[in-house]
């Protein structure tokens, strides 16, 4: 379900840049309006028209989750990782569009929203990472912990043989890091 979801949030970039290219940012917005109106309809004329029988105050569900944020540290831990990586997601894609269409890179709206595709990767491998969390738990994939173990590393060459765990070739190097300079072009 993630997966198409993702799908769905990625693909849209696609087609609303080629869209915008083709047609004109503001229809675009009245395109997605309409969408939005057809599929509201669609909605409400498809869903059973059963009214269940409701135990408390209508909004009495929201005003507990705070008390269920506190009683659960899991649940808390979740959360604040979701809301950085939807935060993270979030700045990378609208200033990854401000800055191609932007004048440094002077893209078409079209090219910027091809950018999009690169994500759609990401849909092909949320399977794969789903099932990693269901063999090795939320914590673990997410803080990139698979590579602790032993045996993919040293395929990859990773691993600290003395430790059996995984450090980067950077971090057992003893120069100090410097960063990377740029090349020089010559002037013309």
């Amino acid at each position: 379900m993630i997966a198409g979801l993702f799908t769905g949030i990625v693909a849209a970039r696609v087609l609303g840049g080629l869209a915008g290219q083709a047609f004109g940012w503001r229809w675009v917005f009245a395109g997605a309006a309409l969408l939005t109106l057809a599929l509201g309809v669609a909605t409400a004329l498809v869903l059973p028209s059963e009214r269940r029988h409701r135990d408390g105050p209508l909004f009495g569900g929201i005003a507990a989750l705070p008390g269920l944020l506190r009683s659960s540290p899991g649940l808390w831990r979740a959360s604040v990782r979701q809301a950085g990586m939807f935060g993270a997601w979030s700045a990378l894609w609208t200033s990854l569009a401000l800055l191609l269409t932007g004048p440094a890179y002077d893209l078409s709206t079209a090219t910027a929203g091809l950018f999009g595709l690169f994500g759609l990767a990401a849909s092909a491998v949320a399977p794969l990472a789903g099932g990693l969390v269901d063999r090795f738990g939320a914590a673990m994939v997410v803080r990139g912990r698979i590579c602790s173990r032993p045996g993919p590393c040293r395929c990859s060459g990773w691993a600290d043989r003395s430790s059996g765990r995984c450090s980067s070739p950077r971090s057992r190097s003893t120069r100090p890091w410097s960063p990377p300079t740029s090349p020089t072009r010559p002037s013309p």
